[in-house]
């Protein structure tokens, strides 16, 4: 699995439960960077899983 989409998973809502304000700030920095150096197989891939 990739990071982008393990990075993305951690941004669903369902993953987010129970987690404190700092810690859902921090995956989403870390979202963005990944986000950011990703190549385009990548992200589509992210995006299919998130969408489904």
């Amino acid at each position: 699995m990739s990071k982008l989409l393990e990075a993305a998973k951690l941004l669903l809502p369902e993953a987010s439960e129970g987690r404190s304000d700092d810690q859902r700030l921090s995956d989403k920095y870390r979202f963005i960077e990944i986000l950011t150096f990703a190549d385009a197989d990548e992200i589509l891939a992210m995006l299919h899983y998130v969408i489904e």
